[in-house]
């Protein structure tokens, strides 16, 4: 009974997103200048391995780049343990992301609206791209801007240290954001159909 509740559960997600795409918005190029990363962890959601699970959406101006939910790969010994591998790792891909962006033989193009139904198209290069990583968890925020010593933190091994370097080296930007509003809380935790709608619904995921 329980997987055939499940099957009904599966086959309502694909009807539900059938027809559905993301949404890739015009914006003007000043948009497009940070990429945002929102991050968010599920401590110890793991029942057999206890470990955590890491989602992340990474957004470009106002467009979705890339998704992803995942177990992270060590077991983490507390919530903002969690936390930072999660930043940590995701960090990586924004990285990424920003050398693909600053590829030299890229142009983008930018549409200026000159009447309602005149359009002039500029091409430009993206020259510069900071990267904002978004966490809801205060505890990791303190201990990545923070130089002095924690207790908790003295097991951790040398790669997790990148994420606080490239924080205070001004490289990376870190700033709070509640959980309400944490658009990467849909892919590592069970939400209600309205809270799930918001935000497929802010990161441009819908019916054309």
């Amino acid at each position: 009974m329980i997987h055939y509740h499940a099957a009904q559960q599966v086959l309502k997600y694909a009807y539900d997103i059938a027809f559905s795409g993301i949404h890739m918005f015009a914006n003007n190029p000043e948009t497009y200048d940070n990429i945002t990363i929102y991050t968010e962890a599920d401590f110890a959601a793991d029942q057999d391995g206890r470990k955590s699970t890491a989602g992340y959406v990474i957004i470009w101006g106002n467009t979705i780049l890339s998704w992803k939910s995942k177990r992270l790969y060590r077991v983490s010994q507390c919530t903002m343990e969690a936390e930072y591998q999660t930043a940590t790792e995701e960090l990586r891909q924004g990285k990424a992301a920003q050398l693909m962006l600053h590829d030299d033989n890229l142009e983008y193009v930018k549409c200026i609206l000159e009447s309602s139904n005149n359009c002039k198209l500029e091409i430009f290069k993206n020259q510069k791209t900071d990267i904002n990583i978004l966490c809801d968890n205060q505890a990791t925020i303190e201990i990545c801007t923070n130089q002095k010593y924690y207790e908790r933190t003295k097991h951790w091994s040398i790669d997790f240290y990148w994420l606080r370097e490239q924080i205070q080296n001004g490289l990376v930007y870190i700033q709070y954001k509640p959980s309400k509003e944490m658009l990467a809380y849909m892919l590592t935790k069970n939400i209600s159909h309205d809270i799930l709608k918001k935000h497929s619904v802010s990161l441009g995921i819908g019916i054309p």
